[in-house]
């Protein structure tokens, strides 16, 4: 198995410099990984980098907690994909869920994929599904599912519990193979990022990427 094709090389601190940037588009592009994630900040910058090469820019839209207004991270996708965003890494609103405004859960999510597939670029929804009941969770799923996003994404890695081969076989379980699944949080080496692949994971999201491989 390839490993470093699954890889997103993440680096979403917010003390993070072009710098510490261009080392890590350079470090994408020697090794070939899937993509990197950065904040939208960075996205002009690291898209000049990735220019070149095969390695994908996503960037991450309402990190790390989700609860900014639906038209809010509407223009951010907006902005993100027409300054080089190839794809877009995207929370729910975890207030809305626990709150039970699932029309406005609802379309949150739509219009968050409907903003990145119109533009013809993926979207990875990101559920912190350690965070979630499990009828909290199927709602999610089904919402992915009406919305037709490209991946489903467990957690941010600041939050709950992170991944683990339970959580994305449960997520497997919920979902149709069309909806890929992105495991993401404290996935910190080789046989962790083998584990979840083989639980059904297409993309390995971490900032230890080069102890990965």
């Amino acid at each position: 198995m390839d490993i470093n094709k699954y890889l997103d090389h993440t680096l979403l601190s917010p003390t993070a410099s072009t710098d510490d940037i261009k080392t890590l588009c350079e470090e994408a592009i020697e090794n070939q990984f899937a993509a990197i994630c950065v904040s939208p900040y960075f996205t002009s910058f690291a898209s000049k980098l990735l220019k070149e090469s095969q390695v994908k820019l996503a960037i991450a839209i309402g990190y790390p907690y989700g609860y900014s207004p639906t038209v809010s991270k509407a223009a951010e996708i907006k902005w993100a994909i027409d300054h080089g965003a190839d794809e877009i890494d995207a929370l729910i609103n975890l207030s809305a869920l626990k709150s039970k405004d699932y029309s406005f859960v609802r379309n949150d999510i739509e219009t968050m994929a409907r903003s990145v597939s119109m533009r013809g670029k993926s979207i990875k929804l990101i559920i912190e599904e350690s965070l979630l009941t499990e009828e909290e969770l199927a709602r999610i799923c089904d919402y992915c599912i009406e919305s037709e996003v490209n991946f489903v994404k467990n957690s941010t890695g600041v939050l709950g519990t992170g991944a683990n081969p339970e959580i994305i076989q449960r997520l497997r379980s919920l979902l149709p193979k069309e909806i890929k699944i992105k495991a993401s949080g404290g996935i910190k080496n080789k046989q962790d990022a083998y584990a979840l692949i083989e639980a059904g994971a297409e993309r390995i999201g971490s900032s230890s990427c080069l102890k990965l491989i």
